[in-house]
């Protein structure tokens, strides 16, 4: 009798040690952002039935699984290996599976971001050549005035998956573009920064390339940030202002506003 409780006690005490080293195990690739491993085997399987079932005709690249800390959910990111634009992700929470395919490839947000990438260089080369060691930063912002929506539904509607669409017929298709451009100079100047202005436009326009605003801003070098100029910010500055005859006091005026409202470093 006494043999039996021994081996009784013997069970209960190594199942209350698997379990508490079980628990531990779980709580830290919990909280280290690993993950259980067991229900990632499980993502993984479901996740690979999922797709294979719902996108049958796509060649997808191998996948990993991860764990998302902040949500609590396993998910892979899915890449074409023969389209640019075919991407999304595909996450798994206690068995039930959602993806994004409808957001990033049908509605276009995956072209929109190749496109947006493509100009941005674009521009970014021609502003590089005319302005040697003289540009920070380049953004061709195509939701400048218009919905993140509005841009992505005239972009579906008008370049195929993995199309190309020529930057001079954005203005046709009725998207209003910003052009933000920052300078590293050592002239922080309402004069210097009017110059910028009309030579970024004036170069804008030889290559037909249309920005319905601009937004220039004036640096100093690393080594000059003891000086005590902070620079000067002017954006969302309408197109049709630059070279005016109130074009100074314009740019002022727009300075000024901006350094209500954003802080500048």
């Amino acid at each position: 009798m006494k043999k039996t409780y021994k081996i009784i006690g013997i069970v209960i005490l190594v199942s209350f040690i698997v379990f508490i080293v079980g628990f531990v195990l779980s709580v830290y690739f919990t909280l280290s952002g690993i993950g259980n491993p067991i229900t990632r085997i499980k993502a993984k399987n479901t996740i690979t039935e999922y797709v294979e079932e719902n996108y049958p005709n796509n060649d997808f690249e191998d996948f990993k699984v991860t764990y998302n800390f902040k949500f609590g959910v396993y998910g892979a990111q899915m890449v074409s290996k023969s389209s640019d634009d075919t991407r999304f992700y595909v996450s798994y929470d206690d068995g039930q599976i959602e993806d994004s395919f409808d957001n990033y490839v049908t509605k276009g947000l995956n072209t929109y971001s190749r496109l947006s990438k493509e100009f941005d260089d674009y521009i970014t080369q021609l502003l590089d050549d005319r302005f040697p060691s003289e540009i920070e930063l380049c953004i061709y912002d195509l939701f400048s005035s218009n919905s993140k929506q509005d841009v992505t539904e005239i972009i579906v509607a008008n370049v195929p998956l993995d199309g190309t669409l020529d930057i001079k017929l954005l203005d046709e298709l009725g998207i209003k573009p910003d052009l933000t451009v920052w300078f590293i100079t050592e002239e922080i100047t309402y004069d210097y920064i009017a110059e910028k202005f009309i030579e970024v436009k004036a170069l804008m326009e030889l290559n037909d390339i249309y920005a319905s605003t601009y937004s220039l801003r004036l640096k100093l070098p690393e080594e000059h940030k003891d000086r005590f100029e902070k620079g000067i910010h002017v954006y969302d500055f309408p197109s049709e202002l630059i070279g005016s005859d109130e074009f100074i006091d314009k740019i002022i005026e727009f300075d000024e506003k901006g350094k209500q409202t954003v802080k500048v470093d």
